[in-house]
């Protein structure tokens, strides 16, 4: 046990330094950490025997990833011993058969298509290669149904305290919950698939997702001392553990990371709860906060403030045309912004800046520092410089919200739809539109959801992903939602998602305030 302590120092040192260095790559890790190769640098040469085995060998486990074959291991026999090439291929328990196929098709290809994406790995002797939801494996040495330790993907996610459930939250939680999903997969006969997931609620919305795996090669007793060894994570570490080694691997999350069947998704159309309390007048408003503090001066009619602030929304509606859909000024000691959509026209969003400056003139007079959330833009101003990092406060939520403990399959199919959709757009955000990012995603047949990730453009890119980060797993309660549409503001960044795309054509913005309520929103942007 002293070596395996060691040998996880060493896991967790080389998890950490590789989630640095290879930040940007790692994000499309989404899944269940497969993402990247660990190819050895004891080289064959060109055309040489071994490597002529090795293709055969992959076009054997390509041939095989059929039906309901989720692992599958071979060996290809040489002239001598040196020549002979042992593999396998596996996919996660989550993984539908077809996709398992496309996948292992696709990864074995690849290593002599894509010789510049896996540098070295058409000649080496001995390697591991992760592939979207698949990994396979070949070596010059004999490596079946045996651990192996070795480290080959790491975290690809934001490992942010303040995203993270404190420890205090996590020490009641996550050692049972882990090793309930531990005791599952591990129960499992040589050959069958070792798999489980366990979710257990902690306060509120927030529940945790723990998934714990074995390759099925390994005996009830491998695969327990495989996952034993990196149950110290769920101790020991600050962030969730998230680590997969060749053999084993474990992870919890507080969002919905696996998929909740490999049966295909529910045809049925996913059905909005009772609209009766939308307002129908204005569903373009959503919110606004007023700054209440007591270190907060009160407005006069006649203060400087007010004359500045006035300034100020006039300079915010005549700079709300340009095509950057974000302005920010200071008017003598007032500063204010708004940012309107990516895809709004000039002329909505001078119309909903104009209506947010109203809105926000009448109902916050006697505030210094105030923010209002539209639909379409929102806007905010300050007696203080807006900071360059990012702000988490105020928040605005909406969501169809179902407090149940056993969500239906329906439920969750669109929920861990949504949180791969949202994932995806987060990380977006640090493509070419700096940002700012979107993804669609099919629910079924009928159905699309649409999602959007945006920041204000003064703060970097990874303090935009730290900010989205936190909306993520935070403010979502991934648990109980009732329908797949809702939004969360702050005032650096926010998300929003939904079942139709936006229609700028039909957008009519009013300054009516609606009545308060849980409005039902229909669609991402309307």
């Amino acid at each position: 046990m002293v070596d395996y302590m060691a040998s996880f120092n060493l896991v967790h040192i080389f998890t950490l330094l590789s989630f640095i260095i290879n930040f940007v790559l790692t994000q499309a890790q989404w899944g269940n950490l497969f993402s990247g190769q660990n190819c050895s640098e004891s080289l064959t040469t060109p055309n040489s025997a071994f490597q002529s085995n090795v293709k055969i060998l992959l076009s054997h486990l390509s041939s095989n990833a059929t039906a309901n074959k989720q692992f599958y291991n071979t060996t290809v026999t040489g002239t001598t011993h040196s020549n002979t090439v042992y593999g396998m291929f596996f996919c996660s328990g989550d993984v539908p058969p077809e996709l398992c196929s496309e996948c292992v098709a696709n990864a074995t290809n690849a290593i002599f298509s894509d010789p510049d994406a896996y540098p070295n790995c058409s000649l080496t002797t001995d390697a591991v290669i992760g592939y979207g939801n698949c990994m396979f494996r070949f070596s010059n040495r004999y490596f079946f149904s045996k651990i192996d330790l070795y480290p080959y993907f790491g975290s690809g996610n934001i490992c942010d305290p303040k995203s993270e459930p404190t420890q205090k939250d996590l020490n009641s939680f996550l050692f049972k919950t882990c090793k309930e999903a531990v005791d599952e997969a591990a129960e499992s006969p040589i050959g069958v698939k070792k798999y489980a997931t366990r979710e257990e609620r902690m306060s509120g919305f927030q529940t945790l997702y723990c998934q714990a795996e074995c390759t099925p090669d390994l005996s009830p007793h491998d695969c327990r001392k495989c996952l034993n060894y990196l149950m110290p994570a769920a101790q020991d570490n600050s962030c969730l553990p998230r680590f997969r080694l060749s053999s084993c691997s474990l992870r919890c999350e507080v969002y919905p990371f696996y998929r909740p069947s490999t049966a295909p998704a529910p045809p049925e159309p996913v059905l909005l709860p009772d609209s009766s309390n939308t307002d129908s007048q204005n569903p373009l408003y959503l919110s606004h906060n007023c700054s209440s503090s007591s270190n907060k001066a009160m407005i006069t009619a006649d203060s400087a403030f007010l004359s500045n602030l006035e300034t100020l929304f006039s300079y915010l509606s005549s700079n709300s045309t340009t095509k950057t859909r974000f302005y920010n000024t200071t008017v003598d000691t007032v500063s204010g912004l708004f940012m309107c959509r990516g895809d709004l026209s000039p002329d909505l969003c001078r119309l909903c800046v104009l209506d947010a400056t109203k809105l926000i003139a009448s109902e916050c007079r006697s505030s210094k520092e105030a923010v209002i959330w539209y639909n379409n833009c929102f806007l905010r101003y300050s007696d203080h410089p807006f900071p360059s990092t990012l702000e988490t406060s105020p928040t605005y939520h909406r969501f169809n919200v179902e407090n149940t403990s056993s969500p239906n399959l329906q439920q969750r199919f669109f929920t861990w739809t949504l949180a791969k959709a949202l994932y995806e757009a987060q990380i977006d955000t640090g493509g070419p539109f700096k940002n700012y990012g979107t993804k669609e995603a099919k629910l079924n047949d009928q159905q699309s959801l649409y999602t959007l990730a945006r920041c204000t453009p003064n703060i970097d890119g990874f303090s935009c992903q730290v900010c989205l980060d936190r909306i993520f797993k935070n403010e979502i309660p991934w648990c109980c939602l009732a329908s797949p549409v809702g939004k969360v503001f702050y005032p650096s960044c926010y998300m929003m998602f939904g079942l139709s795309p936006a229609n700028t054509t039909d957008h009519k913005i009013q300054a009516k305030v609606p009545a308060t309520g849980n409005l039902l929103i229909q669609s991402i942007f309307a």
